[in-house]
């Protein structure tokens, strides 16, 4: 699996989505599946993935799916294919 395919599992993990459930549009609090609990859970999971550890200001700035990506991107962590 590439970065971008790990990015999305960690997602579809942590808020319980089904593989046809889109990522991109998903927001933070907008979405019922994505409340507290299961932004910790993706936190704890990005971590774990990517073998990187988040500043509170990342994981305050990981409000969707594309900003997860470029707060991984900041931590070195490479999505270009």
């Amino acid at each position: 699996m590439n970065n971008r395919q790990i990015l999305q599992a960690c997602f579809r993990g942590a808020l319980e989505l089904k593989a046809t459930d889109a990522l991109e549009g998903l927001r933070y609090g907008a979405s019922p599946a994505w409340d507290s609990v299961a932004h910790t859970a993706l936190i704890t999971e990005l971590e774990s993935s990517f073998a990187v550890e988040l500043t509170p200001e990342d994981i305050l700035q990981i409000t969707d799916f594309e900003k997860a990506q470029k707060v991984l991107e900041s931590r070195g962590v490479s999505f270009v294919a």
